[in-house]
């Protein structure tokens, strides 16, 4: 580790890891340290975040100091996941301040497009670009025996 660079050794100590027992400890590490986590409000700064809250207002609510604390907090809970599946609350709270702010029409239509494509898991649906028409046309040799039966009886009643 001496002969490293700053930066290899911080992409050394930095590397995801994926065994439980590691994230477990990290996670420890992080709510012994974390302001958020020792807060008396914890599920209600959580909840602001998921519900697309700035951070900077968070901060200034809540009394944390920096914005940096939320997103470290954020990343190691994994608020992210969470609130990227919520989009639309993102975009149905544009829609929703329509009467306090100016914003265009074409704002208002654009948000409206993109709720109206987001699903419940925050994923963003395409819809189909064409539609298909299939038709088909049936050519009989001979016409069917009742159309037939029927086209006779009727030129046979009027003559």
């Amino acid at each position: 580790m001496r002969n490293l660079t700053r930066s290899q050794r911080s992409a050394v100590s930095n590397s995801p890891s994926t065994s439980p027992k590691t994230k477990q400890v990290s996670l420890k590490y992080h709510r012994l340290r974390c302001q958020i986590c020792k807060h008396a409000c914890r599920q209600h700064i959580e909840e602001a975040f998921l519900q697309w809250r700035s951070p900077k207002v968070i901060m200034h609510c809540f009394g944390i100091k920096t914005e940096t604390t939320i997103y470290h907090h954020a990343h190691a809970v994994g608020l992210f996941d969470l609130r990227n599946r919520s989009l639309s609350h993102a975009l149905a709270n544009i829609i929703q301040e329509v009467d306090t702010v100016r914003p265009t029409t074409k704002d208002i239509l654009r948000a409206v497009y993109a709720l109206a494509h987001i699903n419940d898991h925050g994923q963003w649906i395409h819809p189909p670009d064409k539609s298909e028409v299939k038709s088909e046309v049936v050519h009989y040799s001979s016409p069917p025996q009742s159309i037939a039966s029927e086209t006779k009886s009727k030129a046979d009643a009027n003559p």
